[in-house]
């Protein structure tokens, strides 16, 4: 399995999305994955191992480390892709500056 495989981008940006730990039910549920439990978990092992997540406060839950960067790139790299969405970066930008930045 590929971590840059679609599922993996949706995981992740379900992860930034919520801004909190995620058990795996609640991926599984949520996103709507048709996959087992065993066959999220190796796919979390994989985004952990490449460093793109972390385990929660147990061995169940899962998180994304909040860095509005790295997910303002993500989301403008793979969000189309994942949502059939383009998000507009500039005007997020914006807002989290107090809507006067120039870009």
């Amino acid at each position: 399995m590929e971590v840059n495989e679609r599922n993996a981008k949706r995981i992740l940006l379900y992860l930034f999305q919520t801004g909190e730990e995620r058990t795996r039910a609640q991926i599984i549920k949520d996103l709507n994955l048709d996959m087992t439990d065993f066959e999220l978990q190796t796919k979390l092992q994989k985004l952990m191992k490449a460093d793109l997540i972390s385990r929660g406060e147990t061995y169940f839950d899962y998180k994304i480390e909040k860095d509005k960067t790295y997910e303002l790139v993500f989301r403008r790299l793979y969000q189309e892709e994942i949502d059939d969405f383009i998000p507009d970066i500039r005007k997020e930008l914006r807002q989290e500056m107090g809507g006067n930045a120039n870009f």
